[in-house]
């Protein structure tokens, strides 16, 4: 039979499966039943063991093995020996089996697990009482599965791995009391998680006849397994006190634990006027009859009366076998819900004791009332014409534009409290930053150097906290890192860069699917906290600096605010001198367009890193300054333009002359472009001479005008 469509990745029934290092002559014997028991391989504890069944997790690496066999015990009073067959030995040596981790695995998970993902409406599963049963299955090139601790430990959780099966769940029961109730819970299970099923049992009139024994010994097909009504699981004994756990009856009172066959509950009674503090009221049930016993005196009238109940109550009533089924599955279906919420409450409440359930401040209901009454507030401004605080946003460019420079430099003012790039206020705020590559040392590095060289100040004056691990944004962990950084008090969080955050599971390309997880990433955070992202173009992107630009699906549609870079020139970094075009805007309207030129001094193949004092130029962006056929290492006119500005910060007074042979050494630049760049900035008001005609006089770098800075909107 086909189970799946054809050219799909498909699970396979049959006996092509690896083991591992289990031992070889019980693996050659694994297969089918068939085979005669004659190998035996002795384990380290002495077991001799005839079969081996490999349980697997999903992904199909070896979670344990059970083998079946026989152990060989001597009697301590005669010395004789004698074999205990023995059906489910696990091995502490080989694979040992952990209750906690492999109590939950059906057999055979990590073919079920691709059968639930490619199967369709044909394809047919095997639920079965025991790895015999299933290995009797698999050998007839059908799936089959079973619980590992025998039939009576199937549990929803178990079943939980076919939630969303298309197929068919054959559930083929023992023909006994075990293997009824076996097929009973499954049917359950089953029902409440809307998975088809229809149950069978061996063609035999044989108490506990199985599957195998239908096959093997009886020489039936599978095709002859003779139906199972659902009215015809009654077991044979009376139900147990699991199943009394739902009594209309017991409802009746405040339930205190189970004792034994029965409970100990908070007796309602008289001799309780101020209420039974420790429960003394015994309740059992014996022959269809409830038994009441108050251990503080009380009459069993009495207690009767006060819940509103009669003699007659302490007597069930019979009731038919479909009905009894019915309150069976609806028991089972109970559970299982009830212990799926009990396991998503103690998810949750371990998430709240390790403070991981942070609750988004602005994640409310909005009524007409809060609409109409809201008041519109000034942009509260983090970096003044740069970035508004609580903003969410991006820092994108293309490969080397020194995207994590320019996240440095901005989040060295806000935690240092300076003026960014000596001109925009800025609002001293502590700063968290998640850095998820690279030699943390040598981004510390550059931090120290850039605090000093740029700002003036030491690295411990800033309010600033790194932690250097990459983690998905959707983890715990990173959760905890977030808590971590409140704890701290920041209001400001950066990630450098994205991809070493977003959850591997999402598809980049998918713009909706990566947009929904970015919104969880802005809720983890906290919408009242400003988030910074680096992020890279991607490699045939437009040349203009836009949200189009971006390098990932959902970036642009998500930030709030940008700043987005390109090289003006290639690279010069034998000298260590980088230019930049930066356009940084906001959907809330301002933005700015600016000329940046970066002097990081020459590279040392040694230290391996550049060695010079950072240093940072800004200028409104000029596009006449833009190089049209730039070669690898050639300075453009903003880029001399940058260096002229740059001599003046460092020298006050300067003569032309010097600084123009500054240039010429240093950029290896004629006069002819020095002197165009020169004029340039004369006509820009940008530098002045001090003693006009006087030979050798003396120039002073003036204060540029505002309008030298373009703005979109806002004020600097």
């Amino acid at each position: 039979m086909e189970h799946v469509k054809e050219g799909d990745m498909k699970a396979t029934p049959g006996p092509d499966r690896k083991y591992g290092d289990i031992p070889a002559k019980v693996r050659v014997i694994t297969r089918g039943p068939w085979e005669s028991e004659t190998a035996v391989v002795s384990l380290p504890s002495g077991f001799k063991a005839t079969r081996a069944y490999v349980y697997r997790q999903r992904d199909g690496s070896i979670a344990f093995v059970k083998f079946r066999g026989r152990k060989v015990e001597r009697s301590e009073v005669d010395g004789f020996e004698f074999e205990t067959a023995l059906k489910g030995w696990k091995e502490p040596a080989i694979h040992p089996y952990d209750k906690a981790q492999h109590s939950a695995l059906l057999y055979g998970a990590d073919v079920l697990t691709l059968m639930v993902e490619t199967g369709d409406a044909d394809t047919v599963l095997y639920l079965v009482g025991g790895e015999k049963d299933a290995e009797t299955a698999w050998d007839l090139g059908e799936f089959a599965t079973t619980p590992p601790n025998g039939e009576g430990s199937l549990s929803a959780e178990h079943l939980e791995i076919l939630r969303g099966f298309k197929g068919v769940v054959i559930i083929v029961r023992d023909k006994d009391d075990p293997g009824t109730k076996f097929a009973a819970s499954a049917v359950a299970f089953l029902s409440a998680m809307g998975v088809r099923w229809s149950i069978k049992e061996a063609k035999s009139n044989t108490e506990g006849a199985d599957l195998t024994d239908h096959i093997a010994e009886l020489g039936w097909d599978l095709e002859d397994l003779v139906d199972v009504d659902l009215v015809d699981l009654k077991l044979a004994k009376e139900r147990s006190v699991d199943d009394l756990e739902l009594s209309p009856f017991l409802a009746k009172f405040e339930q205190g634990y189970r004792s034994g066959e029965g409970w100990m509950v908070h007796c309602p009674g008289p001799m309780h006027k101020n209420g039974d503090q420790n429960p003394s009221l015994s309740i059992n049930h014996v022959d269809g009859k409830w038994l009441l016993f108050c251990f503080g005196g009380c009459d069993t009238k009495d207690i009767l009366a006060t819940i509103e109940m009669d003699w007659s109550d302490l007597f069930e009533g019979e009731v038919s076998e479909e009905a009894q089924r019915e309150k069976d599955i609806k028991r089972a279906a109970y559970k299982h819900e009830v212990g799926v919420l009990g396991k998503k409450l103690g998810e949750e409440r371990l998430r709240e004791a390790a403070g991981l359930n942070h609750q988004d401040p602005n994640d409310r209901m909005w009524s007409p009332a809060d609409i109409a009454t809201a008041e519109r507030k000034r942009i509260p401004w983090l970096v003044k014409g740069f970035w508004a605080e609580g903003s969410h946003g991006v820092i994108g460019g293309r490969e080397k534009t020194l995207k994590s420079y320019w996240l440095d430099l901005m989040i060295l003012s806000v935690a240092l409290g300076e003026k960014f790039l000596g001109e925009y206020e800025v609002e001293q705020r502590t700063v968290y930053m998640l850095i998820g590559e690279g030699d943390p040392s040598d981004r510390f590095d550059r931090l120290r150097r850039m605090a000093m060289d740029v700002y003036g100040c030491e690295i411990t004056d800033a309010k600033l906290y790194i932690r250097t691990k990459a983690c998905s944004w959707e983890s715990d962990e990173f959760a905890g890192f977030m808590k971590e950084s409140r704890d701290v008090g920041a209001e400001v969080v950066a990630l450098d860069s994205v991809y070493n955050f977003q959850p591997p599971e999402i598809d980049v390309q998918n713009m909706y699917e990566r947009g929904f997880s970015l919104g969880k990433l802005g809720q983890a955070v906290g919408t009242e906290r400003t988030l910074m992202l680096v992020d890279h173009f991607r490699k045939n992107a437009s040349s203009d600096l836009d949200l189009a630009s971006l390098a990932q699906a959902a970036m642009g549609p998500w930030a709030d605010t940008w700043v987005l870079m390109k090289h003006r020139a290639p690279a010069a970094p034998s000298i260590g001198q980088f230019e930049i075009e930066l356009s940084a805007g906001s959907r809330r309207g301002y933005g700015k367009h600016l000329d940046i030129t970066w002097y990081l001094g020459p590279f040392d193949d040694d230290e391996g890193c550049h060695t010079g004092e950072i240093a940072v130029t800004a200028l409104a962006h000029d596009p006449a300054t833009a190089p049209s056929n730039g070669k690898s290492g050639e300075v453009s006119e903003a880029g001399i333009q940058g260096f002229i500005i740059k001599y003046f910060e460092e020298h006050g007074q300067v003569v032309k002359t010097q600084c123009r042979e500054a240039a010429k050494d240093q950029l290896d630049i004629g006069q002819g472009r020095f002197d165009s760049s020169w004029k340039r900035l004369e006509g820009s008001d940008l530098i002045k001479q001090i003693e006009p005609g006087k030979n050798r006089s003396k120039w002073i770098l003036a204060t540029p005008p505002k309008t030298k800075i373009t703005t979109f909107g806002g004020d600097k």
